[in-house]
């Protein structure tokens, strides 16, 4: 499928799709029909490494229909499909990450 666009997706399905790269910049869902976009920015001071994970789900889940975007520190759903590849992250004992998330809902301007 086309995952571009979202509202020609087929009805009743879900999927779950993982960012192969680390997190490296913000990402942006727009909303052109209600001229909206919402921009999803990752952060973290201890380098916590993180990659995107989205979510769509056209009916199959509950027959609801949704979107949902995350960083994710691992880039598959099972834990340890995510330490097989490397790709999982880890708090040593005792130890604490920081990273914050942030969420901005704005106008879609003629430019942007």
């Amino acid at each position: 499928p086309d995952f571009s666009r979202i509202d020609e997706l087929p009805e009743k399905q879900s999927w779950k799709l993982f960012g192969q790269s680390p997190i490296e910049q913000p990402v942006q869902l727009r909303y052109p029909t209600r001229g909206r976009r919402l921009t999803v920015e990752y952060e973290s001071e201890d380098e916590l490494k993180a990659y995107w994970g989205l979510w769509i789900n056209t009916g199959q889940w509950a027959r609801q229909r949704h979107i949902s975007i995350e960083p994710t520190t691992g880039r598959l759903d099972a834990v340890d499909q995510s330490i097989a590849d490397k790709s999982a992250g880890s708090v040593p004992a005792s130890g604490r990450l920081r990273w914050q998330m942030r969420l901005t809902v704005d106008a879609i301007t003629a430019g942007g």
